[in-house]
């Protein structure tokens, strides 16, 4: 779907992500994925897609597993190579990096389990779209195989907040070192979302403050992300049609863990 913003295509900063700037992920979800892969084998081959900065994939590695990384940013995937280049030199047989959608993407290979990390799906805004994805992940999965996915808390209050016009709640999420750079920059950000429930699309706009050491604003920049919430009965319709196993469970703080198995 076309962005509305220019500036859409650039939300994802690895130097913010880092900073755990705007609307951190929860770090628990590291625990959720441990148990996932419990059941595989030391070498077992894991395809991420939406790898972002490596948060997830590094501990994969260090679970003993293979890691086919994927993502669309180059500026993330860029991370990715400058935090995890020891593996990418000393192992590199245990790691594989690769720019690529997941409605398009071509490994050549099957994986025993494939993972997506803290809304992935939600980045699909047509339900045509989720379906190709679902399909798509599938053919790269052997019979059997996994693939994992978690979407985040909403609570019912906040979207409400967020349907009527001109006039929505914001949030502040408070200061914070800039990756890289700490003790020389720092970070502010606020957010106030949209959110559309006849299309269930939820629109974040994040304004972020750059700050020097006397705490003056040097740049503000202006975010915004446009995701579709799905409910598990649509989930549920979009496996049936990929060929694919569905069932969800809640996770820490509410959020949902969402499960897809190749027969």
């Amino acid at each position: 779907m076309k962005a509305e913003h220019p500036w859409e295509a650039s939300f994802y900063d690895p130097t913010l992500f880092d900073s755990r700037a705007g609307e951190p992920a929860d770090e628990r979800d590291l625990e959720k994925y441990t148990r996932i892969v419990g059941p595989l084998r030391s070498g077992a081959e894991v395809l991420e897609l939406g790898c972002g900065t490596g948060r997830v994939t590094s501990h994969l590695l260090s679970l003993g597993l293979q890691v086919y990384a994927v993502d669309t940013s180059d500026s993330m995937l860029s991370a990715l190579r400058a935090k995890l280049a020891s593996w990418l030199e000393a192992k590199p047989a245990k790691l594989a990096v690769a720019r690529a959608n997941a409605l398009d993407l071509d490994a050549d290979r099957e994986f025993d389990y494939a993972l997506a990390p803290d809304d992935f799906l939600t980045h699909f805004l047509r339900f045509e779209e989720l379906v190709l994805v679902l399909r798509n992940v599938a053919r790269h999965l052997i019979a059997g195989g996994l693939f994992a996915t978690d979407t985040r808390r909403r609570s019912l209050e906040c979207l409400n907040s967020s349907t009527s016009p001109g006039c929505y709640p914001i949030y502040a999420h408070g200061v914070v070192p800039l990756a890289g750079r700490e003790g020389r920059e720092w970070v502010a950000s606020r957010s106030f979302q949209q959110f559309e429930s006849d299309s269930s699309i939820l629109t974040t706009h994040l304004v972020v403050d750059y700050l020097d050491l006397d705490g003056v604003v040097a740049k503000s920049q202006y975010r915004t992300l446009r995701q579709r919430l799905y409910s598990p009965g649509e989930l549920s319709e979009a496996a049936l049609h990929a060929g694919l196993a569905y069932s969800h469970e809640r996770g820490c703080e509410g959020s949902m863990l969402h499960t897809f198995r190749r027969p």
